[in-house]
């Protein structure tokens, strides 16, 4: 019974959100928002598992002094720092605390977010390219006809984005890199996008029609 309950609660669900939009009536479209609240409900429950999971997880790490654990005391202390922000006034002076001198009014909880998180997310993005330019100089190498037209491709859109490629060759290599990204890329795209919503359709059908099983925990 722990694996049918939840398998026909979710077949339920499944057929109702997908029979209530043809439906013009107003006691689906009723049902339809108290079911959208009930996941909102569900979502927030979710969140604290997840940061309770998560403090777990590091605790644990810091008790068995595990690799890297220094960054786990990091993670906790920032975290209840985010956390206890909320409950501080809206107007603090962090002037000294940014070394600044100047007087910077503002949600303390939003200034640990534009000067402490948003520079971290920007340092981490920023690695995230030589790790893409590391994945292209490895997928590019003209190994095949089709590596080939990529390279070529990859070339031409990247000098044509560069100030310096249209002051050398002109304007038409920039020309010929929009044309490149608004036809052939955005064909590719489209494509992918349809791919991807076949594919959910299929794995939605499968689970309400109980053929896939794996979300319960278990096989088929």
């Amino acid at each position: 019974m722990r694996k049918e309950i939840p398998l026909v609660i979710m077949v339920a669900c499944g057929v109702f959100m997908a029979i209530q939009f043809f439906v013009p009536h107003e006691l689906p479209a009723l049902i339809y928002q108290n079911l959208n609240k009930t996941v909102q409900v569900v979502g927030a429950v979710a969140l604290v598992l997840g940061i309770v999971s998560l403090l777990s997880l590091h605790f644990a790490k810091i008790n068995r002094r595990q690799p890297g654990y220094g960054y786990s005391y990091i993670l906790i202390a920032f975290f209840f720092m985010m956390a206890a922000s909320g409950f501080l006034p809206a107007k603090v002076n962090l002037g000294s605390f940014l070394g600044t001198g100047d007087r910077v009014e503002g949600s303390f909880y939003l200034n640990l977010y534009n000067y402490v998180l948003t520079p971290v997310q920007a340092t981490m993005f920023a690695l995230l390219a030589f790790f893409i330019a590391s994945a292209a100089f490895r997928a590019f190498r003209a190994r095949s006809v089709i590596a080939t037209l990529l390279l070529l491709t990859a070339i031409i859109v990247m000098i044509g984005r560069v100030p310096i490629g249209p002051f050398v060759l002109g304007d038409w290599i920039s020309d010929l890199a929009d044309w490149i990204m608004a036809v052939p890329n955005a064909a590719a795209k489209r494509a992918v996008i349809v791919g991807v919503g076949l594919g959910i359709l299929s794995l939605s059908l499968k689970m309400v029609l109980g053929i896939e099983r794996a979300w319960l925990g278990g096989g088929r």
